[in-house]
């Protein structure tokens, strides 16, 4: 039997490109946890919760958008993924799917605009959201979170007067 040796050649080409752009994909994946759990402990959250999936959505979208919203976000994630995964209501998992887009650009607002960031690095999150996250996660900038506290207070504030 013989083979043919420029299949070879090709073949072990085509070889070494997958593996370098596995390679480039691993290294991109790995910046992008470490950034999402620097962006947590920013946000004084566990960064180990970014690695556990829908977790990691609510733990970083709970302190800059509220439980709710944190809450609405996940369950539209999950709910886009059970439905896709079923093959059934499609039409309803699309529906998921789009709701949490969309509340996931408004959690990226959020997110932004918690670091003194404006709607252009939303965009930027995004679209290109190793990046951006990444400039979050590494940069000495801290985000100006209200706390529960004041905002219970300012709440109580509003009903005395």
């Amino acid at each position: 039997m013989d083979i043919d040796p420029t299949f070879g050649v090709l073949g072990t080409s085509y070889l070494v490109i997958a593996l370098f752009f596995c390679l480039v994909a691993l290294a991109v994946a790995i910046v992008q946890i470490i950034a999402q759990w620097k962006v947590a402990v920013k946000l004084g959250q566990p960064g180990w919760g970014t690695l556990i999936p829908f977790y990691g959505s609510w733990v970083i979208a709970r302190p800059v958008a509220g439980e709710q919203l944190a809450t609405a976000l996940v369950a539209c994630q999950v709910a886009g993924t059970v439905f896709s995964c079923s093959g059934k209501l499609l039409g309803l998992a699309a529906c998921m799917n789009l709701a949490a887009f969309v509340l996931g650009v408004i959690v990226s607002h959020r997110l932004a605009m918690s670091f003194g960031r404006g709607t252009g690095f939303t965009v930027g999150l995004v679209l290109v959201p190793v990046i951006f996250m990444s400039v979050l996660g590494f940069s000495d900038d801290m985000p100006h979170l209200v706390a529960e506290s004041e905002t219970d207070e300012d709440e109580k504030e509003d009903e005395d007067d």
